[in-house]
């Protein structure tokens, strides 16, 4: 038996010991129900199948999970709360073990590195946590950027929320069906009937219908509805089926099981058919069997035409056409008259572009009367310096300049407080420069008490544009001014440049602070550390090495390519030398082969005469005896 389950539970989703169980209660429970002792089918598997002390649960699966103890003992939380802290001592001790052994080790020369740090990880030990190194010393305007980024998170958030509200959630979407295929679910008979639905759903559209009823909805008919007993009524309805399936079957299967030996004779034992559709039920549908009745002739589904858009499809289109067209030209005139008056209410939405420009106009605007600090976003103090004031009461009094001066100091010292309340810096904030590395945090403002204590005794004035602008032009004569009278105009460049270095020596940067401070106020260790410069020795030595290598090697490829082209001009000049004695060995070469021929030629010639004599002689002979011969016989 469990075999044919373990090939049948992947496909239910279940093990083999779950499903043989849960077919042994079946079968426990058709019995009992034949039987019709109710005792045996009460009571659970988990109690009929119910353990022996000391034997194990060859199937703990099937086990029911026991809840966790909301409530525990006094003495089990003790020795939970000692658990963990030997646990977190232990963990401590092993932490400062290996911190000791490190420190040890770095003392003694030896590198260490820290290992099996997980990805994703910090390792405070080597690196600087929520670190970001600072840019090129320069002023470098980064408002917009950094406005433009602000910008554009607020966009983006503003469409992920209209995503939520208006696109279809990505449930839906994803698939979510299980790997292996579930049972069918079998739920019991409903309480409340179909015709009870239909009711109730008539009744709920027709309370829904009277509440957003408006003057406008009067020559609307209702097209959402679909009617019901009129369509309804034509099919009917499969009769649900009663009572449950599975213990049907179970009970067939029991049945089965129980038959008798054929050799026995008599009837075979009941089984419960399917139940379905009755054969003596008959519906609306026509059979396909049965004669067509000449009396009524059924028509196609009625067409809900409660505002006449659909043409008459009778037989008889000729008829009454007249008086048709005249009805409906009344039914329009008493639908037009019926219309309501309108209300000409009319709603004019901005475009949201526009609101982002004036928006931006009036940030760039806020943005233009902010300091030149804030504007550039140059790094500002976190505690504001009160001494560089002078009380006006003191003794001497104070000439109208420098009374002037205090006043430029005090405008100054109230720019720096509202700057820290309203643009403060992420230091004054208590934040690392890293925006991405950080979490949210509140609005916090380092010494914020003292700076709104400050302006609420110094306010702080907004001006116009006008008045900056003739500020700045009474400042720009004013210095041309003072240019003149001073002659700063012409200060020659090593005068500028002298100053220049005498005011920049007076500015030291602190590296173990991170910050600049006064040459004088700083003591001879900082000095020290400020002017200390630590070179990476390795790096350039091995790029030395490198370097010398190649240098040695280009230097052999130039003494080979000097000793080849030493070479090659020795053999340039020896050819040189040599062509001479090779052209007139030639010549002479070429005048002895001329000679030569020319006496062959010459021989030839005495050879070619004498030859011809020759054979002219002996010719001349020949015929001469020839004749002697001939004259002799004669």
């Amino acid at each position: 038996m469990p075999t044919q389950w373990r090939t049948i539970a992947p496909i239910v989703g279940r093990t083999a010991s779950q499903c043989l169980e849960r077919y042994e209660s079946l079968l426990d429970r058709a019995q009992a129900k034949e039987s019709g002792d109710t005792t045996s089918s009460s009571a659970p598997p988990g109690e009929r199948n119910k353990l022996k002390p000391g034997e194990i649960d060859p199937n703990p699966e099937t086990k029911p999970a026991r809840p966790d103890p909301r409530d525990m003992d006094e003495d089990e939380l003790e020795m939970l709360t000692k658990r963990k802290a030997r646990e977190k001592q232990l963990e401590e001790a092993r932490r400062l073990a290996a911190l000791q052994k490190r420190r040890e080790l770095r003392a003694a020369g030896v590198k260490v590195k820290l290992r099996y740090i997980k990805k994703g990880r910090m390792d405070y030990n080597a690196e600087v946590p929520f670190e970001k190194k600072r840019p090129a010393i320069g002023f470098y305007d980064t408002a917009k950027e950094i406005q433009q980024e602000e910008t554009d998170a607020l966009d983006m958030s503003k469409d992920k929320e209209k995503r939520k509200e208006n696109e279809i959630p990505k449930a839906i979407f994803e698939d979510d069906e299980p790997d292996r295929k579930r049972s069918k679910l079998v739920l019991p008979e409903p309480q409340i009937s179909d015709t009870d639905m239909e009711q109730i759903v008539k009744l709920g559209r027709a309370s829904e219908a009277a509440k957003e009823s408006v003057s406008s909805d009067a020559l609307l008919a209702d097209y959402n509805v679909t009617p019901g007993p009129s369509l309804a009524s034509r099919t009917p309805r499969t009769p649900m089926p009663q009572g449950d399936k599975v213990l049907q079957e179970a009970q067939n299967i029991m049945a089965l099981t129980n038959v008798d030996t054929p050799l026995k004779g008599g009837v075979n034992n009941e089984l419960i058919e399917k139940r379905g559709t009755k054969e003596g039920q008959m519906g609306l549908t026509p059979g396909n069997r049965m004669t067509p009745s000449g009396v009524s002739i059924s028509g196609g589904t009625p067409l809900r035409d409660k505002l006449s858009i659909n043409p008459d499809g009778s037989l008889d289109e000729g008829s009454g056409t007249t008086y048709e067209n005249g009805e409906a030209k009344q039914v329009l005139r008493m639908g037009l008259s019926s219309l309501p008056q309108p209300k000409n209410d009319f709603e004019i939405v901005v475009p949201q572009e526009e609101e982002d420009d004036n928006e931006k106009k009036k940030r760039e605007a806020d943005f233009r009367k902010r300091s030149q600090a804030v504007q550039r976003s140059l790094p500002r103090p976190l505690d504001v310096n009160h001494s560089v004031l002078r009380p006006l009461n003191s003794e001497p009094p104070l000439t109208d300049l420098q009374k002037a001066e205090e006043l430029i100091k005090r405008e100054m010292i109230v720019m720096l407080h509202h700057d820290s309340l309203e643009t403060p810096t992420n230091a004054q904030m208590g934040q690392d420069d890293n925006k991405g590395s950080c979490k949210k945090k509140e609005r916090f403002i380092h010494n914020e008490s003292v700076h709104r204590s400050y302006i609420s005794k110094y306010p702080y004035h907004n001006f116009t544009d006008e008045e900056m602008s003739n500020a700045k032009d009474l400042l720009a004569s004013e210095m041309e001014v003072v240019k003149k009278g001073m002659g700063h105009g012409d200060i020659s460049l090593e005068a500028y440049t002298q100053v220049w270095e005498e005011c920049l020596s007076q500015v030291l940067y602190l590296p173990s602070q991170s910050r600049y401070t006064r040459a004088n106020l700083a003591n001879k260790k900082d000095r020290i550390e400020s002017h200390e410069k630590r070179l990476e020795q390795n790096r350039y030595q091995s790029r030395a090495q490198a370097q010398i290598k190649q240098v040695q090697d280009l230097e052999d490829q130039i003494e080979q390519s000097r000793l080849e082209m030493s070479t090659f001009e020795f053999l340039k000049n020896q050819e040189i030398s040599a062509i001479p004695q090779r052209l007139f060995s030639i010549q002479e070469d070429v005048d002895r082969q001329t000679k030569r021929e020319k006496e062959l030629q010459e021989q030839f010639y005495a050879c070619s005469l004498e030859y011809e004599e020759l054979t002219t002689t002996k010719l001349g002979d020949e015929i001469n005896t020839i004749k002697d011969g001939e004259s002799s016989k004669g």
